[in-house]
């Protein structure tokens, strides 16, 4: 008799195959059954694999609980059930002339051996603040067992490879107080931040609800506190002036008082607006992006192009001129051209061509190639990737020179359509062309961009900021020298005339991120767009220029701080830059040292008085120590922003 093979899935039905079989083979005898047959009952798992092995081959394969295996040869057999993460169960059979039948074959789980781990080393990264978070510069040593195993000095410091344990850091930094932490690494990347408190410089921002008060203990005579106070709101160009009560006092002397001599010469802030001229240009601006009509401009269709001495007509805007149009209308010849400039000069003006060829040299070989790389690209309605100079004279003095937006349009009345800048000879015909041509071209550049991005929002700040910037990176002003631009000076930053007084006789009259267009205006928002410059590189230049966004908005996404934060750096480096311990980068100016530090309010007793600030400008106070504790105590608007900088130093 042939047994077919049979496979079933169920625990019952398994019990009732095997009663069967057993009963077949009881009932018939074993000589009755026929040869090649084998039964399999597994009961743990259910799942595992039995295989039939003869000279090493598998010749039958089954999976599962009941098995049934048949028409195998007379012969000598291997026999393994088995599963991944069991004990295998193995044996050699012999088949002859009886069935084989295998009951509750059971299979052992394995024991999971533990693997030995191998331990992985760290990466560290740490970051080196001050509590102003700034990053500086400090000595960083990581200890083992009271030995030092890496040391470095930096503010951003990476140790790599470092073995599991238990480690000690220490962190210093001269004028600061050192730190040291307990580590324990297990592996894998550890960031970490390390403030250090301390040092010459602390600043806060604080939202004013009554007093804000400042409490400076233990200052020596050989000491001194420098405050600096500025109604904070960055995302404002108002020059709202603000109000406060300041009350000084003096007490708790633990030493002899010395005499001080005190000076408050500050003079009082006397507009120097250039008869409104830059402030009706950049309006005029705004009144165009603003304009749908105006989103484009429109380009010639076939180059303009001039020859020597030809002669054209130009309208000068009456902002510098006259309102008589006849007398607005000036005849000028071309008498200088370039691969990127033309130069025409008013016929009634007596000029040596070789001021003309330096000019035309200048512009080719230093301001274009170098705003346009940093800034960006000049409008081009001409169609010849030239700009137009017109050189007359201005009845306007105070005005050095400028560009009109109107005369990029084809369609505006009294336009000359051409991509013009203005230069006034009346203010001379030497060097200080040079500085005067690449402020106006930046003007120029920046107009084109803002066009090109729909910027619609008050930027006139940074277009201001950088305009002076685009003097001293044409190498014409020098940041570090005082005189004005004939004498390749700043003196919009350092004059001390009563009459035409610069950016640090008056920062508390300058809201620097506003709109004043003043010479102390000028002087501050180029200082603070040139630190912008240093610490954040020309890609923030870049993105300001091109990005739809306010420049504030701009200015915060690309260094990942608070604008406060950077304007209180500095209102703060406009001090400690003169202060040789001081060597953070974020307190000092990189490519030149200032000249002198800006005027101050000098106290050395105490003082109650009425103080007016206008909104973002600044107040400097320096308070000299009398071997006593100071109390400095502001009574301020509420709901107002107060930014304050301390630094405390050995007076000079």
């Amino acid at each position: 008799m042939k047994v077919m093979k049979v496979r079933f899935n169920h625990r019952v039905l398994m019990i009732v195959f095997l009663v069967l079989i057993l009963g077949l083979v009881g009932c018939r005898g074993e000589d009755e059954l026929e040869a090649g047959e084998v039964y399999l009952e597994v009961t743990n798992p259910d799942d595992a694999t039995a295989e039939i092995f003869q000279d090493g081959e598998v010749v039958e394969s089954e999976r599962g609980e009941l098995l049934h295996f048949t028409d195998l040869e007379e012969g000598e057999y291997r026999l393994e059930v088995s599963k991944e993460g069991y004990q295998k169960f193995e044996t050699d059979i012999i088949i002859a002339d009886e069935p084989l039948v295998f009951t509750d074959i059971t299979l052992e789980e394995k024991e999971v051996e533990s693997e030995e781990v191998e331990p992985k080393p760290t990466d560290l990264k740490l970051d080196i603040k001050d509590i102003n978070n700034n990053y500086i510069d400090a000595k960083v040593a990581l200890l083992e067992d009271g030995r030092v195993i890496r040391s470095e000095q930096g503010a951003q410091i990476r140790f790599s490879e470092i073995p599991p344990g238990e480690y000690i850091l220490n962190v210093s930094q001269d004028t600061y107080q050192p730190v040291e932490q307990e580590l324990e690494l297990t592996g894998g990347e550890v960031a970490k931040t390390v403030n250090l408190k301390g040092g010459k410089i602390e600043q806060e921002i604080v939202r004013s609800t009554d007093e804000q008060v400042i409490d400076i203990k233990g200052l020596k005579s050989n000491e001194e506190v420098i405050v600096a106070v500025s109604p904070l709101d960055v995302d404002s160009t108002s020059d709202q002036k603000y109000n406060f009560d300041l009350d000084l006092v003096y007490y708790n002397y633990f030493g002899e008082r010395e005499q001080v001599e005190v000076n408050d010469s500050r003079p009082e802030f006397v507009s120097q607006s250039e008869e409104g001229v830059e402030d009706q240009i950049r309006a005029k601006e705004m009144e165009l992006i603003e304009n749908d009509d105006y989103q484009q401009l429109e380009q010639r269709t076939t180059p303009k192009e001039y020859s020597f001495y030809e002669t054209e007509d130009f309208y000068v805007p009456n902002l510098v001129n006259p309102t008589d149009e006849e007398e607005s209308i000036v005849t000028a010849k071309m008498v200088g051209a370039g691969q990127h400039i033309s130069v025409f000069v008013d016929k009634r003006a007596d000029l040596d061509l070789d001021i003309v060829d330096r000019l035309v040299e200048e512009f080719d070989t230093n301001i274009y190639p170098t705003l346009t790389e940093k800034l960006g690209q000049p409008s081009d309605v001409d169609n010849n990737e030239k700009i137009m100079v017109l050189l007359t004279k201005f009845n306007n003095p105070n005005t050095s020179g400028f560009f009109y937006p109107d005369d990029l349009r084809r369609d505006v009345e009294g336009t000359n359509f051409n991509d013009l800048v203005y230069l006034n000879l009346e203010k001379g015909t030497g060097k200080n062309l040079y500085p005067t041509l690449a402020h106006q071209f930046q003007h120029l550049i920046f107009y084109n961009q803002k066009l090109a991005a729909n910027r619609q929002v008050d930027d006139i700040w940074i277009n201001e900021g950088l305009a002076k910037l685009a003097e001293k990176l044409t190498g014409y002003i020098d940041y570090g020298q005082e005189g004005w631009s004939w004498d390749g000076g700043n003196d919009w930053v350092y004059s001390q005339s009563t009459a035409h007084p610069g950016y640090f006789m008056l920062t508390d009259e300058v809201a620097v991120i506003g709109e004043q267009l003043s010479i102390p205006y000028l002087g501050g928002v180029g200082l603070f767009t040139t630190y912008l410059y240093e610490q954040y590189g020309v890609e923030l230049l870049t993105t300001i220029m091109t990005a739809q966004e306010s420049p504030q908005q701009v200015i915060v996404e690309e260094s990942g701080l608070k604008l406060e934060q950077i304007f209180l750096n500095w209102l703060a480096t406009n001090v400690t830059d003169q202060i040789a311990r001081v060597d953070s980068s974020v307190y000092n100016y990189q490519s030149f040292d200032l000249v002198r530090k800006p005027k101050m309010l000098e106290l050395d007793d105490d003082y109650t008085e009425e103080l007016s600030i206008k909104q973002n400008g600044v107040q400097y106070f320096r308070l000299y120590g009398q071997n006593s504790d100071l109390q400095f105590v502001l009574t301020a608007p509420e709901e107002l922003d107060l930014g304050v900088v301390t630094i405390r130093r050995e007076r000079d």
